[in-house]
Formats: C-alpha cells, structure tokens, sequence
C-alpha cells in the first residue's frame, strides 16, 4: 500500500479518536475540581447538615476517601452542636432523632472510605469516634477498637485520640483491650499524657474503675486524692 493510501486512514482514525488527545486535560481539570471542592468545603463551619462544596465533591467522585472524610468529619462536627436544652422532653427526643441521624450519615461516610482504603487505621479512628456519639453497643466499640489496634500496633499518631476515645467509652472495653490501652498510654507523649490525665481526672467522680484498671503511675496520684 503506497503513502497516499495510508494517509487518509491515519487522518481518519485521528479524526474519529481526537477526543483522547483531550482526556488527560479532562482528568486533571476533574481531579482539581473535586480536590478543591473538598478542601474548600471543609474550611466551612459546621451551622447546618448540607455544605454545598462537600456535597457536590461527594455526588461527583463517590470514589474519593478524601472527599467522603472530609464530609463525614463536617457531618459529625454539626451533630455535636445539637444540645439537648430544649424545654421539653418531646423537643429533646426529637433533637437526639435529627442528631442520631446525622451521625449515622457521618458513619455511612467513614464506612465508604474504609471499604475505598480498608488498611488506613485513621478511617477507622475516625468510625470509632462517631460510634462512641451514636453509643453503639459493646460489640461494636470492641470490634473497631480490635480493627484500629491490629492495622495500626505501634503507630503513635493515634495514641491522643484513640485513648481518649477509649477512656470515655471505657465501661465498653474488654479487659485486654483495657491493658493495652493502659500500656498506649503509658508510652504516649508527654503531652498527650498529661491531657489523659486531666481527662481522667475529670472521669473520676463517676467512674471509680479507671484507679483499678489503669496503671498506678498514671492514676496513682490522682486516685489517692480522691
């Protein structure tokens, strides 16, 4: 086949297949588009459940980790700001309702994103967080705390607020789990100790347990006060 005849070919197959001499600009510009929508979104204040820019990150790349997070942690900051003052018992059920179910929404979001990334233990701390607000059953609290430690034994970036989680949900651990909490703490920072303690400290009047299950150089001083 002679020159002219391959050229009207290549012409032609150039015309039909343009488009994917553009894909790449395509995936950045989209790639941009829900990276800034996520992070933009989560510079927003948590006033109410919908957030435009978190919202549309999430609808346009489902896929994103990034973008689910950033709209589970927006989810769970708001569902905090609902206080239970109102006058009436009817008024505060039905604030608990609308809180309950943010939360679960915020769940639904962490859950994505450890399905998308099921080996990052931070997905996981951020789970085990809202599950503690929803007060979810002793199982449930044992087995994220058991996922969290086995993904992540010695990663201390997740000692603050793993124990902190774990010392408020204490009455739900299992006694092992209790340990190696303890020992966690033990070996944390200096300043996530000292802030474990005063949080301890503060647990004390209602919760006597933590002077028994807890190691004495940590609690010793402050159970011996009390």
């Amino acid at each position: 086949m002679s020159d002219s005849q391959h050229k009207p070919s290549m012409s032609a197959a150039i015309g039909r297949f343009w488009w994917l001499f553009l894909l790449p600009a395509f995936l950045a510009a989209y790639f941009f588009l829900v990276f800034s929508f996520a992070s933009f979104g989560a510079t927003r204040s948590a006033e109410r459940p919908e957030n435009f820019w978190l919202d549309t990150a999430v609808k346009i790349a489902p896929w994103s980790a990034d973008a689910l997070i950033a709209r589970g942690e927006y989810l769970r900051a708001y569902a905090v700001t609902l206080e239970f003052n109102a006058e009436s018992d009817a008024e505060n059920l039905a604030i608990a309702k609308t809180r309950a179910g943010i939360l679960q929404d915020a769940l639904a979001m962490f859950d994505q994103a450890i399905a998308a990334r099921p080996f990052w233990p931070y997905y996981q701390l951020g789970a085990f967080d809202v599950e503690y607000l929803l007060q979810s059953s002793n199982a449930v609290i044992q087995q994220r705390i058991d996922t969290i430690l086995t993904l992540a034994p010695n990663e201390r970036g997740l000692d603050r607020s793993l124990i902190e989680i774990s010392l408020l949900a204490w009455h739900q651990l299992r006694p092992d789990q209790k340990r190696l909490i303890g020992q966690r703490l033990r070996t944390a920072k200096h300043q996530t100790r000292k802030e474990m303690a005063r949080l301890i400290e503060s647990l004390l009047a209602d919760n006597r347990s933590y002077c028994d299950e807890l190691p004495w150089p940590i609690v010793g001083k402050m159970c011996a006060k009390k």
